[in-house]
């Protein structure tokens, strides 16, 4: 009879687990009502083939309470993942900094570089700051899903469409997933070869090699006049799937512009046009299309995106746009062009991103700030959390790294990739706490540092060059 209990209660146990299982992404935005009064919105993204649903989510303003908030919409997006949306409404006590966050058993199963995902507590949160001054904020938003399919040995290139209403600038950093209470998840890896460009928001991987589903976490921090005014983390999940038809390609960019940092941008001023082409192109697939996200179709805004010429295999559009004076500002209006193919009942995505910049001759002073003071946080962090420290940073000609946690942390290399994910320079640093970096031929630029030991990639950050 013991026996038979015992083995009702691991049965039980394991459906507990099983029917819990469902979590694949999901971030967490809100908006100023008035004075110290806040709209919440909490998004999910949800395997349908799950038994676990949540018509009603525990959320935590970050002031000590909590309520219980009921689910508003539920909708099937692309590849047939379930996107559930809760709001609710919050009086804060004063002007502070608050961290807003969900709970929820479980992520999915079978994630690559979280060891037992199944059992992993899914967690998203945001950082709301009230200022003391009458100066309030919204947070960022998204046009797109953060749950991404991509082709195994495929280049990748994939972007949440982020925009901010208050028109603040943004800056974008890959961090890991967290578990309950803000907790570091043991054991997880970054997906090797992984970056982020910073200024557009764009996620790069050059090359999966493996087949599966991976979890990362995107940090999008809003700054305003040289302050930090907030910042959201979206837990995204990366599916790597097998794949053989050709990879579609996007045609007719010579006429784009490329800024310094190698991204596609325009400077125009106000009442002034922009028209550019844009295809799509496979050569045998029936179901191709390109769509377009951004601020410039929000709104009063009349930005249009529209069909110019659809055949088998390919698709032509032309974005066409007419700021006036209400768009000037220094950061600029992101647009997320996305080619979309379906092949095997997968649907498969590949983004384009423009910044469109509005200014008149009054903009004299638009240097970026955002990243710099993200770097400088970043840098804080890792001399409190892992004992690490550049200096300097900035630097022209060398810096040195010291750890002064070396022998609990055995890091053996030192990893240097630029913003679009190229490995530049790559260091071995086996037993020794101080090592010196030279700028060799590097150009000046914004530049990502992985420390790697034999287990995974356990600490980065970033480095600035200047001439």
């Amino acid at each position: 009879m013991k026996r038979i209990i015992i083995l009702l209660i691991i049965l039980v146990s394991c459906t507990l687990i099983a029917s819990a299982t469902h979590n694949m992404g999901g971030s967490i935005i809100y908006k100023h009502i008035s004075n110290l009064t806040y709209e919440i919105t909490v998004f999910t993204y949800t395997d349908p083939s799950s038994s676990a649903d949540r018509p009603i989510l525990e959320l935590y303003w970050g002031d000590g309470s909590s309520d219980s908030i009921t689910r508003i919409s539920q909708v099937t997006t692309g590849n047939n993942i379930l996107k559930n949306t809760y709001k609710g409404i919050h009086t804060y006590p004063s002007s502070s900094n608050y961290i807003i966050s969900v709970t929820d058993p479980n992520r999915n199963s079978n994630i690559l570089n979280i060891p037992n995902s199944v059992n992993v507590i899914f967690y998203i949160e945001s950082e709301l700051i009230i200022p003391t001054i009458n100066d309030f904020n919204n947070s960022v938003d998204f046009l797109a899903p953060p749950i991404f399919n991509c082709k195994l040995g495929r280049p990748f290139k994939h972007s949440l469409s982020a925009y901010d209403i208050d028109g603040d600038e943004l800056s974008f950093e890959l961090i890991p997933p967290k578990k309950e209470s803000g907790q570091s998840i043991l054991g997880y890896v970054f997906p090797d070869s992984l970056s982020i460009n910073i200024i557009n928001g764009e996620i790069v991987w050059n090359s999966p090699h493996l087949l599966g589903s991976y979890v990362v976490a995107l940090k999008i921090t809003e700054c305003r006049n040289g302050v930090k005014v907030g910042s959201v983390i979206v837990d995204i999940q990366i599916n790597v799937v097998l794949n053989s038809f050709p990879a579609a390609q996007f045609q007719e960019l010579s006429a784009w512009q490329i800024d310094t940092n190698n991204n596609y941008s325009v400077k125009i001023t106000p009442n002034d046009s922009i028209q550019l082409n844009l295809a799509y192109y496979d050569g045998f697939t029936s179901t191709i299309d390109i769509e377009a996200y951004g601020e410039a179709f929000i709104g009063s805004n009349n930005g249009t995106f529209q069909i110019d010429s659809l055949s088998n295999g390919y698709s032509r559009k032309i974005f066409k746009w007419n700021p006036d004076a209400t768009n000037i500002r220094c950061s600029p209006y992101i647009i997320t062009f996305r080619g979309s193919v379906n092949q095997t009942s997968t649907e498969f995505n590949k983004d384009l991103t423009l910044m469109v910049y509005v200014h008149d001759q009054s903009m004299t002073n638009c240097d970026s700030t955002c990243n710099t003071l993200l770097i400088s946080v970043r840098d804080q962090v890792d001399i409190e959390n892992d004992n690490i420290l550049f200096y300097p940073n900035p630097f022209n000609s060398q810096t040195k790294i010291i750890i002064s946690n070396f022998n609990e942390t055995n890091y053996n290399r030192l990893t240097i990739y630029n913003l679009w994910g190229e490995k530049v320079n790559s260091i071995p640093i086996s037993n020794k706490n101080e090592v010196i970096i030279t700028r060799d031929n590097l150009p000046s630029g914004i530049y990502i540092y992985h420390l790697e030991n034999d287990l995974s990639n356990i600490a980065s950050g970033k480095l600035i060059i200047t001439d």
